[in-house]
């Protein structure tokens, strides 16, 4: 496995066009943790298998609501804990009416 270029969050990331970032951005060079609803996580272990065999690059399934800020706060503190850092967020969740999060501090 190759240095990465950083670790990315791709929210949405079981399928469409979030799955297609997912794998570009390992293709790139980054590790990717994936984020879905938790009736998703196959989908998002299929991606994950791809990315780590096809792609050569880390990656984390991760399960839980974009809309619920404790899922979120999880979501970054795994990320970090199993692929050391966080650089780059692409969120491609699609939310109705539409969301807005802050960017939650990680100590």
């Amino acid at each position: 496995m190759s240095s990465t270029k950083g670790v990315a969050i791709v929210t949405g990331s079981a399928r469409g066009i979030g799955r297609g970032i997912a794998l570009r951005l390992a293709v790139d060079g980054y590790d990717v943790a994936l984020f879905d609803i938790p009736q998703n996580k196959g989908l998002l272990e299929e991606v994950a298998s791809t990315i780590i065999k096809e792609r050569g690059r880390k990656s984390l399934v991760v399960t839980g609501d974009v809309t619920i800020e404790k899922d979120i706060v999880s979501l970054i503190e795994q990320t970090v804990k199993a692929l050391g850092s966080l650089d780059v967020v692409r969120h491609t969740s699609y939310l109705w009416p539409i969301l807005i999060i802050p960017i939650l501090p990680v100590s």
